[in-house]
């Protein structure tokens, strides 16, 4: 009888974690290469961009699919990465690097977004001066354990407005849309 208790004892250790490891979600974190200048000095389009990625990333993260590491959580610790790592330009920050980042942060996936202003058209009309902005959006999904890249692509939208700034800030919402229809359709976090 004491055997069959010992036994049932050890199967329980091994059983246990094993158990808590297969119920683990895979930890997905956004490195954002978003900043004020790029968005041209515009606060809000940059907190709008941010909110956009936040709002996609919690609702499938309220479908129980995966951890989500927003880009605010990991902005101090990239910065010391970059800086250790003697990062100098965006280029420098390889699939390699990124990896890297990703298994000292704990992360099973890593999403690098680059924000970039396209092109900006300047027209005069009887009304006035019109922008046209296409904001674009370089995105990098990797699976750290593999090193492999999941999704690359370059993304793009348009905004018009009689400022460019209000025409980068009326490009976010459909750039943001792009990506939601593009991270859903290819189903990266399985």
């Amino acid at each position: 009888m004491m055997k069959r208790i010992i036994l049932l004892f050890m199967c329980l250790l091994i059983a246990i974690p094993s158990l808590a490891l297969a119920n683990e979600k895979p930890r997905v974190g956004v490195v954002s290469l978003i900043s004020y200048r790029q968005m041209y000095g515009d606060e809000d389009s940059k907190n709008l961009a941010s909110q956009k990625m936040d709002e996609l990333f919690s609702h499938a993260n309220r479908l129980n699919r995966f951890e989500y590491i927003p880009s605010t959580v990991l902005r101090k610790s990239i910065m010391i990465f970059v800086d250790k790592e003697k990062i100098h330009s965006k280029q420098d920050l390889t699939t390699e690097k990124l990896v890297q980042f990703g298994k000292e942060q704990n992360l099973d996936y890593i999403l690098l977004v680059d924000y970039d202003k396209d092109n900006l058209k300047v027209a005069t009309t009887f009304m006035g001066i019109s922008f046209d902005v296409s904001l674009g959006m370089t995105v990098k999904f990797v699976n750290v354990s593999t090193s492999e890249v999941a999704y690359m692509d370059h993304l793009s939208a348009m905004g018009k407005a009689t400022s460019e700034v209000r025409a980068i800030r009326d490009a976010v919402p459909p750039l943001m849309q792009k990506f939601t229809e593009q991270f859903k359709q290819n189903e990266l976090v399985k």
